[in-house]
């Protein structure tokens, strides 16, 4: 190595060194409930964790959390340091998005800005939990957590107010009652928020997008996508029985079509304050582009992604009526921010 790259990068590590000490003297502590959003993929997810973002009151990762093999993690106390971090941590996203920038296939074009320091993180939640070895699952979570926004160096809501929650997305996972009851066992304080599709519009979503489920079924049609929509639905309403007011359902028409009155009711049910932000997708305070199976051109929340009857003859409406109606009742019974009148398909 020549003696002008040596020294760009001893300056480089010197820099990172520093800048790993003033993070770990700052550090933030995170280790409230958590706010987890999770169901089944293209009902909402992205856009209800991207409405939270920004808010004074809540934590809200960058991006949705992965787990192996779509299970909640279960850290076993009796291990190493190492095998915590790699149940907790998603390093490939992380990885690329500092050094490349946060990008989506909305805003692939124009990369949003994210400065974090990844070895300052795992620095951090190395001394964390090496100066206190964890009493508990919920102590690695906090651990991670703390050193994760601690190393977000940009991050807006640092020093905001006092904050009431983490928020956290990951579809799929909650649609197994296993780690549902896992997730409750770490945080017996959390909120689970379900949101619910409509099915025509959900079918409408998965079909054209190809979206493939957890288990690589590839959704070619409302024959193959339905049975997962009602798996997730039903499940839904099996969690709501059994663990009431922590599980918060959300109806995906409703948040689209009347996104002030669901962010309003959503604030009441977290017990968080309602902020006029809430009704504009952004991250880390910056807005971006809706999430959507179909061709978006403006920043804001879509209303028409709700409904998509339009896409399927009437023989295959007929079908997903007979095949959900009853189902689909039942569970927007339970959703919290309903709308007031029925709707007309579009």
């Amino acid at each position: 190595m020549g003696a002008r790259k040596h020294r760009i990068l001893k300056t480089w590590l010197l820099n990172r060194r520093s800048q790993s000490k003033v993070l770990a003297a700052h550090r933030v502590t995170v280790d409230q409930p958590m706010i987890l959003i999770s169901q089944v993929s293209r009902s909402g997810g992205t856009l209800l964790k991207e409405l939270l973002d920004g808010h004074p009151q809540l934590w809200v990762m960058h991006r949705g959390l992965k787990f192996s093999r779509r299970r909640w993690p279960t850290p076993d106390l009796t291990k190493s340091l190492s095998q915590w971090w790699q149940q907790c941590h998603r390093g490939d996203k992380l990885a690329e998005d500092y050094r490349y920038g946060f990008t989506k296939k909305y805003n692939e074009d124009r990369p949003l800005p994210f400065l974090f320091n990844a070895p300052a993180q795992k620095r951090l939640f190395r001394n964390l939990l090496g100066q206190q070895p964890p009493a508990g699952r919920r102590d690695v979570w906090n651990a991670y957590l703390s050193s994760y926004f601690s190393a977000w160096m940009d991050y807006q809501q640092r020093y905001s107010e006092p904050k009431a929650g983490v928020v956290n997305f990951s579809s799929w996972v909650m649609l197994f009652d296993d780690n549902v009851a896992e997730f409750f066992a770490d945080y017996p304080d959390g909120r689970l928020i379900q949101i619910v599709r409509q099915p025509v519009s959900w079918c409408a979503s998965v079909n054209k997008q190809g979206r493939k489920a957890y288990d690589k079924t590839t959704f070619q049609s409302p024959e193959t996508a339905l049975p997962w929509w009602q798996f997730n639905t039903q499940g839904v309403l099996r969690n709501k029985k059994q663990y009431g007011e922590r599980i918060v359902v959300l109806d995906f028409d409703g948040l689209v079509r009347n996104t002030q009155h669901s962010m309003q009711m959503l604030s009441k049910a977290l017990g968080i304050s309602y902020h006029p932000h809430m009704l504009t997708p952004t991250m880390n305070g910056m807005q971006i582009l809706a999430n959507s199976s179909f061709a978006i051109d403006q920043h804001g929340v879509q209303e028409s992604t709700s409904r998509r009857d339009s896409e399927f003859d009437q023989e295959t409406l007929a079908l997903i009526e007979k095949e959900t109606s009853e189902l689909w009742r039942e569970v927007s019974s339970h959703s919290i921010n309903q709308m007031p009148v029925p709707h007309e398909s579009q």
